[in-house]
């Protein structure tokens, strides 16, 4: 390779290398040759997130659960949970509910027949949350949405169906197994 051949392609890279940094860095001039080499850092959008409850994971003092013709209770107590051997199962189903984000609005006043559809009119799940020092809050757990990605639900009183995560149900799921349903006082 002669001189002439290297001094042409070492142009060709330095303009390269130009048009990559005017692309990455584009009109922030407080950006250096660092924000070409760096990995994007992502931005969360915590500010932009709508959770389905206002809820304290603390004050829940009694879970009850409605799923497939069954009802399954359990209360805190200085020990855990009563009715399981599991009550870890308990606590991660309370937080799980209290990070539950509305994906999406799907209908705010819908008709008995829209209902139906969402599998909330005869509800997949109904799940009871007795609070300290408050009332209790209720939600309701319809159909798994087309792509299965999502759930609908109703919660605390709203008429309003969202979408939220498939992964409530499968937290549901977790809960009922882990409640006895044999202790007369505590399970069905």
């Amino acid at each position: 390779m002669s001189w002439r051949n290297t001094g042409i392609l070492a142009i060709a890279v330095a303009v390269v290398g130009l048009i990559a940094y005017r692309d990455v860095v584009g009109g922030n001039p407080d950006a250096g040759w660092d924000a070409v080499f760096e990995e994007p850092q992502p931005t969360l959008p915590a500010d932009d997130i709508v959770l389905l409850l206002d809820l304290d994971p603390a004050r829940v003092e009694a879970v009850a659960i409605d799923y497939r013709g069954k009802r399954s209770q359990s209360r805190r107590t200085a020990y855990g949970w009563s009715g399981t051997d599991r009550p870890r199962a308990i606590d991660d189903f309370v937080v799980g509910l209290s990070e539950l984000a509305v994906i999406l609005t799907v209908d705010e006043q819908p008709s008995d027949a829209d209902l139906d559809g969402y599998g909330l009119a005869d509800a997949v799940a109904r799940i009871e949350l007795d609070l300290d020092g408050g009332p209790a809050l209720t939600i309701a757990l319809g159909e798994r949405n087309p792509s299965a990605t999502a759930i609908y639900a109703r919660a605390g009183g709203s008429d309003a169906v969202v979408l939220t995560g498939a992964v409530a149900l499968w937290d549901l799921q977790k809960a009922v197994k882990a409640i006895s349903h044999d202790d007369a006082g505590e399970g069905e």
